[in-house]
């Protein structure tokens, strides 16, 4: 960091390794600064190694004030508890991610040089979301099932969408008077979190006209055509395709994908649990969370477009 208020991150929130083998050092500075020591959905540094209490790879926190700096840790708060640093050169705090049963604890990161802290500080806090949908981006143009077109083609909309439950019609899909509005040949790539209300399985359906694909977890962060974990690409007709998967209480990384090109375009993400009591039904916005910053981007984007 630097003189002022900095977040400091050395992880990216798109690493799919998520600091796997990594020892980062993270220095503060004289300002209000931020650790990013995790996204929204996970906790970064955590090998999901049962044996191992994961002193191989964790961030170290130097220069850090707990009167006026903060920690952001995937919430809550109450999954994690500190200790003394097991290293004798590098003393300090260390926090650890409680795992369950006789798992070894996860060390996540060292406070050089801090002691005395409890996790009902102000030093510690979560990562922000945003509940209601996922941020939805709009491109020009058909996708052809080649996940490179969403980073090199320009944005023509973004917005939040609070649900993926689009029929074939201008009403449903609703971009306004963009060059989209025909909905003959346009793209959209949909991003955020999926919150899995209870340990258990859960059935995932994603149907469209043309080309869809669904990515979860590690997969919506480092996405190929291979890892999806749902695959309905292609040009066809209206296709339902469907896949049933364990998942963990909590939030999930998701990443959707569509497109159309010509005659009809529908787009719809289900699922259903027996373990949650969820029939099969359009995953809700209350199920769905997004990012802050996508938001403020979403926000400038709206004042600069005309046609939004």
């Amino acid at each position: 960091g630097k003189a002022g208020d900095d977040t400091l991150r050395a992880v990216s929130s798109t690493d799919s390794l998520f600091g796997l083998g990594q020892i980062d050092t993270m220095v503060g500075g004289s300002g209000a600064d931020v650790f990013v020591l995790s996204s929204a959905a996970r906790c970064f540094y955590d090998d999901n190694n049962t044996t191992s209490n994961g002193e191989s790879d964790y961030a170290l926190l130097t220069d850090f004030d707990p009167s006026i700096d903060q920690i952001q840790l995937a919430g809550p708060l109450s999954q994690y508890r500190l200790a003394a640093s097991p290293f004798t050169d590098r003393p300090g705090t260390g926090i650890y991610l409680d795992k369950p049963a006789a798992e070894p604890d996860e060390l996540i990161a060292v406070i050089a040089g801090v002691s005395g802290l409890s996790m009902a500080s102000s030093a510690f806090t979560t990562a922000p979301i945003v509940a209601g949908g996922l941020v939805g981006e709009y491109f020009n143009g058909y996708w052809n099932d080649d996940l490179s077109f969403f980073e090199q083609a320009p944005v023509i909309r973004r917005r939040v969408d609070a649900s993926l439950n689009f029929e074939d019609s201008a009403v449903s899909w609703n971009l306004g008077s963009t060059p989209l509005a025909d909905l003959e040949t346009f793209s959209a790539r949909w991003r955020g979190y999926l919150s899995v209300p209870v340990d258990g399985d859960y059935t995932f359906y994603l149907s469209s006209d043309d080309a869809s694909y669904l990515f979860l977890d590690s997969a919506a962060l480092a996405p190929s055509l291979a890892n999806a974990t749902i695959a309905n690409g292609g040009l066809h007709p209206t296709i339902e395709r469907s896949v049933t998967l364990s998942l963990r209480q909590g939030l999930h990384d998701v990443l959707a994908v569509f497109g159309e090109n010509y005659i009809n375009n529908t787009m719809f993400l289900s699922w259903s649990s027996v373990a949650a009591g969820i029939d099969k039904q359009i995953i809700p916005a209350s199920a769905l969370f997004h990012d802050p910053v996508r938001s403020e981007e979403h926000t400038s984007e709206l004042q600069s477009r005309q046609y939004l």
